[in-house]
């Protein structure tokens, strides 16, 4: 029989190794100057549209701005294109109460599908325009989020301490596969967002002020089922972050050719001081990428589309939120009609 001495050593090992896992998604003091707000910027269309009706992205919007609220000191602004005569008042006032509730900012647009801008291409574009927020500070941090990006954990923000012009958090698809800058965690302050957009304040001002790359493909025609200019706002922010000088890539790649040709590629510019690119950083998914979650030492720093379960389950028993799981009941239930939002790290891929 074990001693006494010897399960109370078990005991406080378990407890201690508890209170690390804990640690990582809860709020970490940083590094981060108090006299600079980290703002959160994601933007949706609140009307689904074919192919991805089948996935709650409002349901979802909800969660991603939940977990940047509760496990970063970000702020977080929440626009919600909308179409007049697709929409129910009622049911859009719900949504924007729920984001309140939850500490969010939501802010509306009326989208109107006859313009150069649907409401999927405004839904691209508003969570960038958000720079002209009145409340942002010039030397604010303004971080870009998809409404399907689930953070796990408050180290997302550590590389925010470091004295960049950009962060490119997702820069693997760049360098390795000729394609874009991953828009999602992608960070510049308010007067480098101005800078690099040439102070463009509409969807539309931007389509036509970068028309020699907004309508460029790089990731394959199958984007043109998601609605129009799919691609545009990770073709202007990466050909403006390498043709200013703020970030580069090496002469070789797809990305020189496509955004450089009219201009200077210099052999010595020196771009570690100014960007920052990421590694490690790109999206984790369970059921087609093959992405888990480990509660022993926790996993990937973001989950696109599905996240871990236990793992909410958990932030939110942290924050005596318990009630916020209501919101998801429609999840728990298999429906083939509908895309789930969550998986059992156990089960990975059922």
């Amino acid at each position: 029989m074990l001693s006494k001495n010897w399960t109370e050593f078990v005991v406080l090992v378990c407890t201690v190794a508890a209170l690390l896992l804990l640690s990582e998604f809860l709020l970490e003091s940083g590094d981060q100057s108090q006299d600079q707000t980290i703002w959160v910027t994601m933007s949706m269309c609140f009307n689904q549209k074919p192919p991805k009706d089948k996935y709650n992205f409002q349901t979802a919007t909800l969660l991603s701005a939940y977990l940047w609220l509760r496990l970063t000191p970000a702020r977080v602004i929440v626009t919600i294109a909308y179409e007049p005569s697709l929409t129910k008042q009622e049911d859009l006032n719900s949504f924007k109460n729920k984001l309140i509730s939850i500490g969010a900012i939501p802010k509306l647009f009326v989208a109107d599908p006859n313009s150069v801008c649907d409401c999927v291409a405004q839904s691209r574009w508003l969570r960038i325009l958000a720079y002209n927020h009145p409340d942002m500070g010039e030397d604010d941090l303004m971080v870009i989020s998809d409404s399907d990006v689930f953070i796990t954990t408050s180290n997302i923000i550590k590389p925010l301490s470091g004295n960049f012009r950009a962060w490119v958090y997702w820069v693997e698809p760049a360098l390795y596969g000729g394609q874009t800058f991953g828009i999602s965690l992608t960070t510049l302050r308010k007067k480098d967002w101005r800078f690099i957009l040439l102070n463009c304040s509409t969807c539309e001002s931007v389509i036509e002020t970068f028309s020699d790359v907004a309508h460029l493909t790089t990731m394959g025609d199958w984007t043109d089922v998601y609605g129009k200019h799919w691609e545009s706002e990770q073709n202007v922010v990466t050909s403006q972050l390498l043709r200013l000088g703020l970030c580069s890539v090496p002469k070789t790649n797809r990305l020189a050719k496509m955004f450089m040709q009219n201009y200077n590629m210099s052999d010595n510019l020196d771009d570690s001081k100014t960007c920052y690119k990421g590694q490690g950083y790109g999206e984790c998914r369970s059921w087609n990428l093959g992405n888990t979650w480990y509660e022993e030492v926790g996993g990937c720093p973001w989950y696109h589309h599905w996240y871990p379960l236990e793992l909410l389950q958990a932030i939110v028993k942290h924050n005596q939120e318990e009630d916020f799981m209501r919101m998801f009941q429609d999840h728990f239930m298999h429906d083939d009609r509908l895309e789930r939002m969550f998986f059992d790290h156990r089960k990975p891929y059922i």
